[in-house]
C-alpha cells in the first residue's frame, strides 16, 4: 500500500510485521498517542483467518488506555453489481457510521476515502499482512483487508478517535482481474465489514 505524505500528519503505511494499514491524521504532538493506539489493534488478530476474530479486537479496544469503546460495526454487508468507485463510497459511509461521530475534517475524509480505493484498486502490487487473499477459482476471488483510522484535529480537541476496520470482499473475477481493477471498473462485489471504534481522552483532558 503505497504512502500518502501530507505535511505534518502520519502517511498511509502497511508492512510484513503487521495487520492493519494505518491511516493516521492527527497533531504532531498526538501522533505517538495514535501509534500506541493503533499498536495495540496490529496482532489482536491474524489477518490470515478466513473467519473474523471479533473476541480479540475487542479485547483490542478495550486494552487501549484512557480509552472508550464508543462503537462496534458486526457484519456491515453488501452485495452490488457496480463500478469500484460506489463501492469505496459505501465503505467511506461505513467509516462515517463507525466514528462516534460525524467530524468533518476533509483531509482526513480524503485520506479515508484513498485508503478505502486502495482496499480494490492495485491489490496486485500490495505487500504486508493487511491483505490476504483466501479464496480463488476462475468465477471469484476473496480476500480480506485490514486498515485503521486514526482522528485527531481542533474539532476532536485532545480526543483521539480510531477505527480498527475489516473487510471481507468478495469479487465476481478471477484473480488476476481483481488484482488489477481500477477505480471505474466495473464487477460484483459481495462486500463484509467488521469495526469497532475508540475514543481516547487522556486524563489530563478529561
Amino acid at each position: 500500500m503505497a504512502e500518502q505524505a501530507t505535511a505534518g500528519r502520519t502517511p498511509a503505511r502497511a508492512d510484513g510485521k503487521t495487520t492493519f494499514a494505518t491511516v493516521l491524521e492527527v497533531d504532531p504532538t498526538h501522533e505517538q498517542r495514535a501509534r500506541d493506539i493503533a499498536a495495540r489493534f496490529q496482532h489482536a488478530i491474524a489477518p490470515a483467518a478466513v473467519d473474523f476474530d471479533s473476541g480479540g479486537l475487542s479485547r483490542a479496544a478495550a486494552a487501549v488506555p484512557h480509552a472508550r469503546t464508543t462503537r462496534i460495526v458486526r457484519g456491515w454487508g453488501l452485495q452490488e453489481t457496480a463500478p469500484v468507485g460506489v463501492m469505496v463510497v459505501s465503505l467511506k459511509e461505513a467509516v462515517r457510521q463507525a466514528l462516534a461521530e460525524p467530524f468533518a475534517n476533509p483531509r482526513f475524509w480524503e485520506r479515508v476515502e484513498a485508503a478505502l480505493t486502495g482496499a480494490f484498486v492495485g491489490l496486485g502490487g500490495q505487500e504486508g499482512t493487511h491483505l490476504s487473499f483466501h479464496e480463488e477459482t476462475a468465477e471469484r476471488t476473496g480476500y480480506s483487508y485490514h486498515v485503521l483510522f486514526a482522528l485527531q484535529d481542533e474539532e476532536t480537541g485532545d480526543a483521539v478517535h480510531a477505527v480498527a476496520l475489516r473487510l471481507d470482499a468478495t469479487v465476481g473475477l478471477d484473480g488476476a482481474r481483481t488484482r488489477a481493477l481500477t477505480v471505474d471498473d466495473t464487477a460484483f462485489f459481495a462486500l463484509r465489514v467488521n469495526a469497532v471504534s475508540v475514543t481516547q481522552v487522556p486524563p489530563t483532558a478529561g
